[in-house]
């Protein structure tokens, strides 16, 4: 910053003693609003003053305005719009005049200067007598476009059908002042209030006819239906009929010899699980009556012994007549397609019995009493 002309000593004593912001700021609002308000006084004091009218020269023009004949009848109607409200209270007491058409002229120019304080005069001169005044009062009604007369003139333009003494009905003039009225923002405005309040009354209605109707479904007694007795049916027992034992069919037991020198008869077709019930040896003579494959597909006789041609064969199970099953590697004479047959036969009808017995346990079969009969072999 540049210093004073006279040295920093005097730069720091002018700052010391220089005003605030704010109170520059306060003086030099203070001093626009005194220039503010001299020149609005100057405006008051030096503005064009209106010309100060004689009220006997409104008496003369509201006189005039009951003579149609004479030549200043209609200026008097412009001069009194002209003069405008300084005339309005000449002109409010010429409504109540006893001359249609002074009537009618002081109407039209209170509708001219748009004096709102003839809204009401003008409303009760829809009731005259005269059809001239009452279009003359919808006329000036409509170019005051008061909200407060609309009613009025709706029921005018329903009602009044009379005409002017020109030919036009007072119907027409109420109609043209209700369009006039309507298109003023205020009404727009009060429309569309109405209109709101409406929708807002319909949903209101809506809503508590769902409520009551909602609340009765939930309060109704929902009746309950008898419960349909049905005649009661006593169960039939059906008792099942007892099978009769199917006989197994008789067969021709196939003969056989012990090819190996020791075969072991057993109680099941399985040389794991079947227990060992006999031994024959090379020589001795059986009856085939089944066959059976075990579990890794080899065949099995179901067998019986019929003749011991072998000294080392001795058993007592066997030689009472008991059925056992041999492997059939060691049993020649029989081939199993002819053993195959014989067991599909006698499986079919043991399955068709009522107490089948499985021909897979040699010890379930029937076991027969008589002793079998023990040759010894010839010594060679």
């Amino acid at each position: 910053m540049e210093d004073l002309p006279n040295g920093p000593e005097e730069q720091q004593e002018f700052s010391e003693t220089e005003e605030p912001w704010t109170e520059r700021v306060l003086s030099r609002l203070n001093g626009w609003w005194t220039q503010l308000v001299d020149a609005w006084q100057d405006w008051r004091a030096n503005r064009p003053q209106a010309p100060t009218v004689d009220q006997e020269e409104i008496a003369r023009w509201i006189a005039l305005l009951s003579h149609p004949n004479d030549p200043q009848h209609t200026r008097a109607m412009d001069e009194l719009v002209v003069i405008g409200k300084p005339a309005v209270p000449a002109l409010l007491e010429a409504l109540r005049s006893d001359t249609w058409i002074q009537v009618f002229r002081a109407s039209e120019a209170l509708g001219l200067m748009g004096e709102r304080r003839a809204v009401w005069p003008l409303l009760r001169l829809l009731n005259h007598p005269n059809s001239n005044v009452r279009w003359g009062a919808a006329e000036s009604l409509g170019r005051l476009r008061s909200r407060w007369a609309r009613r009025r003139l709706r029921r005018v333009v329903l009602e009044d059908e009379n005409r002017t003494s020109w030919g036009e009905t007072v119907a027409e003039a109420a109609e043209r002042a209700v369009a006039s009225i309507d298109r003023t923002w205020v009404s727009r405005l009060i429309t569309l209030f109405q209109v709101l309040f409406l929708l807002a009354a319909c949903v209101v209605i809506v809503y508590y006819t769902i409520q009551f109707v909602q609340e009765g479904l939930s309060h109704r007694v929902q009746r309950t239906p008898e419960p349909t007795i049905a005649p009661s049916v006593t169960p039939t027992e059906t008792i099942p009929p007892t099978p009769s034992p199917t006989p197994l069919p008789d067969f021709i037991p196939l003969g056989g010899t012990i090819t190996g020198g020791i075969a072991n008869v057993r109680s099941l077709p399985d040389s794991e699980n079947g227990e060992i019930i006999g031994v024959l040896h090379y020589g001795d003579q059986v009856s085939v009556y089944g066959g059976a494959t075990d579990t890794v597909g080899d065949w099995w006789y179901l067998i019986r012994l019929t003749r011991i041609n072998n000294p080392a064969t001795s058993s007592e199970v066997l030689e009472a007549g008991s059925y056992g099953w041999l492997h059939a590697s060691l049993v020649a004479g029989t081939d199993t397609t002819q053993i195959g047959p014989t067991v599909g036969a006698l499986e079919t009808m043991r399955a068709g019995a009522a107490t089948p017995t499985p021909i897979q346990d040699s010890r379930d079969l029937f076991t027969p009493t008589p002793p079998m009969t023990t040759t010894a072999p010839m010594a060679p």
